[in-house]
């Protein structure tokens, strides 16, 4: 007997297989036959509904070296992020002039030939404008340029002159809406300014005639070349302006969108002045931040601090994540709050119940900031509600398991409770606070409460109606293949150099990104059943069951690997990536209105975790896996250097250019 008792598993199990398999070990068959009219005659049992069980990962221990690794991989994008960002140096002060048909005169301190007129605009759009210069020899006026229509903003502007003979007075006619002039500079035949004035016995109509001399005070400022470091591009100038009006007690002219994301630049004008570097700088700031998030959520998604840093880099030479956020606009802001929302909701699934409601907080300040900067935060919002009610149903079902005596209901009922607070009253109350600066100014045009409320109205109505045609508007089914690209900003120097910066993304990136997606939701569905080892189940407690459920729903002492299989639960990173990579990409498919590439911005971001996990798998199961990664990663790399010059508006030769343009527009 005690020599049997030492006998290993699998020398007790084959006697019972034999045992099984003999006909002279069955039961008789009467019994059989009892047991299967007693089976005929009851009911057929309906299948019981199960909810979804999820893999509850926990993230790896951070590392000094994976901690070194990410700082230099975050400096290193700093650096290039802050690479011709702008300068600080633009004209600042200004003259406005309210009324259509003002025109202000110009003197110089002696007749001379001029060739060029140069000037600088904040605010007005669609103005046209006319030139005129005066000759003493003839004492008349006579038409230089113009009409025609200006449209362009926070930049300087070189207009060519045609004069015959010397010129001793110039008068600048603006016809339009009201307009916003910074500074003034004429040059003469070699391109160089001459010294000229606006003296108020010529300008004795205007409205701010005390101001005149700021029209020429900072003409050592000049940038004829009209270079990126000096001027607002694209949709910059809204943003920017409305900023600035915002800082000094009004509303500006941005109001499609909440306020908060102008808010933020906000900080970067009241700290280095109403500039390129100043309005740039908290957009910019906010892409550097959302490496750390990216990390930080990829470990928790991943598993492993190495894979993380992949992500990481990734994101790093992500050519839209680079010029996008470079840009004075309000779309990186929204990204950065919505993956650090995912990152807390995640963070709720896999922590304990006392780290809870801190996540969950974290979580809906993060979404409430998201939404109160663009209304792309409420996609996340849907795609944030769907995790949460699946990892509370799984974690609620665990926490029962473990204890018998758990209450679900009182545990749903405190949950709910505090998702109202942290996911409605939080939110609402940070988009209505965002409203102050612009609702409650000194001499605001939203007026008030009644004002929040019709703003929405009108973003709306904006939004839905949209109808104006855009050269560069795009389809959604294109965007992943990068078509659509479009350049934001393009021109030309005195030398013959060519500067542009595009909007589009890598496309060693962008091109597998959705095939990306893909591949991990057959992942997450089919890569779940797990054959396990023939084993023998100890007999189980009451009220408790194994974390993992049986295939066939039973509940077996011997399980031979060619019976049955153990299913395991379903990846949580996978289904938090499937979710927000959807529901910031699907609301676009269904909506009617023009579309632009960057609308698909942050779904590509979340699309690296994706990416980075197919990586992994393969580096995981096949040899070659480590050098297809490292493959990948500088492809990606060199791609990025490549589109460099067109990222930042660096100025480059024509042919340069041209092959640029031929490749990524």
């Amino acid at each position: 007997m005690e020599d049997e008792k030492r006998l290993p598993p699998e020398e007790e199990i084959e006697p019972q297989e034999e045992a099984v398999t003999q006909e002279e070990d069955l039961p008789p068959q009467e019994e059989i036959s009892v047991e299967e009219d007693a089976l005929e005659e009851e009911p057929p049992k309906k299948k019981k509904f199960h909810l979804p069980r999820f893999l509850k990962r926990q993230p790896p221990k951070m590392t000094r070296s994976a901690a070194w690794i990410l700082a230099v991989i975050t400096l290193v994008y700093a650096t290039l992020a802050f690479f011709r960002i702008g300068t600080t140096d633009i004209p600042q002060t200004t003259l406005y002039m309210e009324k259509s048909g003002q025109n202000v005169t110009f003197e110089l301190e002696e007749a001379q030939e001029v060739s060029r007129f140069c000037l600088y605009k904040w605010g007005g759009r669609k103005n046209d404008i006319t030139i005129e210069t005066w000759s003493e020899e003839t004492e008349t006026w006579s038409l230089a340029y113009g009409p025609s229509e200006l449209s362009s903003h926070m930049r300087w502007k070189t207009l060519d002159l045609e004069t015959d003979g010397p010129v001793k007075r110039v008068r600048l006619t603006f016809e339009g809406r009201r307009i916003t002039l910074a500074e003034v500079c004429i040059l003469d035949e070699n391109d160089q300014p001459v010294a000229i004035s606006a003296p108020e016995r010529l300008n004795k109509h205007l409205t701010e005639k005390d101001k005149l001399d700021h029209l020429t005070d900072e003409q050592e400022l000049l940038d004829a070349d009209s270079a990126t470091l000096t001027y607002a591009y694209f949709d910059e100038y809204l943003y920017a302006l409305t900023s600035y009006s915002y800082l000094h007690g009004g509303t500006g002219s941005e109001n499609t969108h909440p306020p908060l994301g102008k808010v933020f630049m906000e900080i970067g004008i009241a700290i280095f002045g109403m500039n390129p570097f100043g309005w740039r700088l908290m957009g910019t700031i906010s892409g550097i931040l959302m490496l750390p998030v990216m990390f930080f959520l990829a470990r928790r998604v991943l598993g492993s601090n190495k894979w993380a840093l992949v992500a990481t880099f990734l994101m790093s030479v992500e050519s839209m994540h680079y010029s996008q956020t470079r840009l004075a606009t309000i779309d990186s802001f929204p990204l950065l709050f919505i993956l650090s929302a995912y990152l807390f909701m995640l963070k709720f699934y896999q922590d304990d119940m006392e780290r809870e409601k801190k996540n969950l907080l974290w979580s809906g300040i993060f979404f409430g900031l998201a939404c109160a900067c663009k209304w792309i935060g409420a996609y996340a919002g849907v795609g944030l509600a769907i995790c949460f009610f699946a990892f509370f149903a799984d974690k609620a079902r665990g926490y029962k398991e473990e204890n018998p005596d758990f209450s679900v209901w009182k545990y749903m009922l405190t949950t709910f409770g505090t998702c109202v607070v942290f996911f409605v009253i939080f939110p609402v109350a940070i988009y209505v606070m965002s409203y102050f600066p612009a609702a409650f100014g000194p001499y605001d045009d939203i007026q008030g409460w009644k004002g929040i409320w019709e703003n929405q109205v009108y973003m709306w109505e904006f939004h839905k109606d949209l109808e104006q045609t855009f050269t560069f508007s795009s389809k959604w089914w294109g965007w992943s293949l990068l078509i659509g690209g479009f350049s934001s900003y393009f021109g030309t120097s005195l030398s013959g150099l060519e500067s542009r910066i595009i909007c589009t993304g890598n496309p060693v990136i962008w091109w597998v990104s959705i095939p990306a997606i893909l591949a991990i939701f057959w992942y997450f569905v089919m890569g779940r059943k797990v054959a396990m080892p023939l084993i023998i189940e100890p007999k189980r407690k009451k009220n408790k069951k194994n974390r993992y459920d049986l295939l066939s729903g039973e509940e077996v002492v011997l399980c031979p690997v060619d019976k049955h299989v153990w299913i395991q639960p379903y990846d949580s990173g996978l289904f938090l990536v499937l979710v927000a990579y959807l529901y910031q990409y699907v609301p676009w498919i269904i909506i009617t209105r023009e579309c632009f590439i960057y609308h698909y911005f942050a779904s590509a971001e979340i699309s690296i975790l994706a990416i980075t996990y197919l990586l992994k798998r393969i580096s995981d199961k096949f040899r070659f896996g480590r050098v297809l990664t490292g493959v990948y990663m500088g492809t990606c790399t060199a791609v990025f250097a490549f589109m460099f010059p067109i990222l930042n508006g660096y100025f480059i030769d024509p042919a340069y250019m041209d092959l640029l343009k031929d490749l990524f527009l």
